[in-house]
């Protein structure tokens, strides 16, 4: 019996109907999940900002590192995703149910290797990064907690890309979003010592997320198997786990790569900072929590159209990948530029509820001011990256990420830093991401499918 005569309908054909609706039915509930996600983030810079500007700074120090692995474990999802979503769109169940079981085994092995490297190397990162011994005891408090929860990243992050490329946004953002509850519910009483427990402080956030996290594991495990039916619990023969992994790392590996790229990138930046004091520190950490909330719909509309992407390539309708993405650099431009337009507008309300020092309040303002008009540049690289990782050209999307951020953004803010200061970083910020998009629009236009369905 042919594979697809038994290919279960996925939960959203994204072949077929009309695309802007159907990217926007992705979008959407992606937007609540990935906005659920950054609200824990910026709840913990609200309530460790409660302890004091040293405890932020460490926070502050520890964010790319916690970036990093949630990139690493989203580059993982990337490959997942890519592979699934092809399967999908040709009909092959048998490789769809090997690939969902064997891309979380993979994942968590990956996972489990760098939380091992992570715990090892935490003076040497962070002394690298800038961070003096006061603060770097801090850090140790949050840092450790969390390093022995990041394998709970794993199995979240690789199965929700599996449900987002069978066309199933909604139940992704109900896991992150119960995700979300339960850690902002659990920070506070963990970290001020609430309802009887013990002042944990920096920790007391650490703990949070991980419990919050191996929570998703079960729920995401639940969706995979009885809701869609995409996992089966099977020990896999080591060819099969081969083959797989293969094919998982040719996508995987490289948008880990690229997605890692970004937080590194935020790793030099924070050093740079590092050099202006621990206002500069404390209030580039505001500002990138910030500005990851700006990117919350951009990162969904980039999210909802990798599996359109695959499947549609799968399907060998190449007309619709060119509808698809010119539909969402539209949706792209509209979202960044609303967004700019609120930072311009209330720029020093928004940063005062984080953090009322004046200080901390005047470099973070000089940030809204000049940055988030360079969003859509952002946005629509991302939307490249996803869309070549997507059809499978993931060196495509890691040579954009170098030109963005090693070959742009690091020597920029090098150079316009050591003229202007902090100012100079952030317009090193603003160039670099418009440039990138010019870049990008370029590749876009000229990959094969992509190129006839622009035409």
């Amino acid at each position: 019996m042919p594979a697809h005569s038994c290919m279960k309908k996925p939960a959203r054909d994204l072949t077929n109907g009309p695309v802007t609706p159907l990217l926007l039915g992705m979008a959407i509930p992606m937007v609540w999940g990935i906005l659920s996600m950054i609200v824990i983030s910026l709840g913990d810079i609200y309530f460790i900002g409660q302890l004091g500007s040293k405890e932020l700074a460490a926070l502050s120090f520890a964010f790319p590192i916690v970036m990093i692995f949630g990139r690493l474990s989203r580059g993982m999802g990337t490959g997942a995703g890519s592979v699934i979503a092809r399967s999908i769109g040709a009909g092959d169940q048998q490789s769809v149910e090997r690939l969902c079981r064997d891309s979380l085994i993979l994942s968590l092995i990956v996972m489990l290797i760098f939380a091992a490297l992570g715990l090892t190397t935490i003076d040497l990162i962070f002394g690298l990064m800038g961070a003096s011994p006061e603060i770097l005891s801090y850090i140790h408090q949050y840092i450790e907690v969390w390093y022995f929860g990041a394998i709970f990243l794993a199995i979240p992050m690789s199965g929700n890309a599996i449900l987002r490329a069978a066309g199933n946004a909604r139940a992704p953002s109900q896991v992150m979003i119960f995700t979300s509850a339960i850690n902002l519910a659990l920070a506070p009483v963990l970290i001020f010592g609430l309802v009887g427990f013990p002042a944990m402080g920096l920790m007391g956030a650490a703990v949070a997320t991980i419990v919050a996290r191996a929570l998703s594991v079960i729920l995401t495990l639940y969706i995979l198997v009885y809701q869609e039916s995409l996992l089966k619990f099977s020990i896999p023969s080591w060819d099969d786990f081969v083959l797989s992994s293969r094919s998982i790392l040719h996508v995987g590996l490289p948008a880990a790569v690229s997605a890692m790229i970004i937080p590194l990138s935020g790793a030099v930046l924070i050093r740079l900072m590092a050099d202006y004091g621990t206002d500069a520190v404390a209030a580039f950490g505001i500002v990138t929590r910030i500005e990851a909330l700006a990117m919350v719909p951009l990162l969904a509309i980039a999210g909802s159209i990798a599996p359109f992407v695959g499947q549609n390539f799968g399907a060998k309708k190449y007309h619709r990948i060119g509808e698809g993405l010119k539909a969402a650099a539209m949706l792209t431009t509209l979202c960044s530029v609303t967004i700019a337009i609120l930072f311009f507008s209330f720029s020093t309300p928004i940063i005062s509820v984080f953090n009322d020092e004046i200080g901390v309040i005047g470099i973070a303002n000089h940030f809204l001011l000049i940055v988030p008009i360079s969003f859509m540049g952002a946005g629509l690289v991302v939307m490249t990256s996803a869309s070549c990782n997507a059809l499978g050209k993931p060196r495509i999307a890691v040579t954009l990420a170098i030109a963005r951020f090693v070959v742009l953004l690091i020597p920029l803010a090098l150079i316009m830093g050591h003229h202007f200061g902090y100012v100079g970083v952030f317009w090193a910020m603003f160039l670099s991401n418009f440039i990138a998009a010019i870049v990008a629009v370029i590749i876009l236009r000229r990959l094969p499918g992509v190129k006839s369905g622009l035409t």
